[in-house]
């Protein structure tokens, strides 16, 4: 998820994290990982999913 440089700011980010969230815990799911870069360009991206309560781990994919 990236948000246009213009429009960074505004909460938009985390409004879509917040649907993220929201919809599949409606829809009966109970697990959700996210995944993102460790380069220092994701550093706001990575604070934002700590801030909405998700934790580290490793890689999940197969890689």
């Amino acid at each position: 998820m990236r948000v246009s440089p213009e429009f960074r700011g505004r909460g938009i980010g985390r409004r879509l994290l917040d649907e993220l969230i929201i919809t599949p815990g409606q829809r009966g799911f109970s697990l959700l990982c996210l995944e993102t870069g460790t380069h220092e360009y994701f550093t706001a991206a990575r604070a934002m999913y700590g801030a909405a309560g998700f934790t580290q781990c490793p890689p999940f994919g197969d890689y």
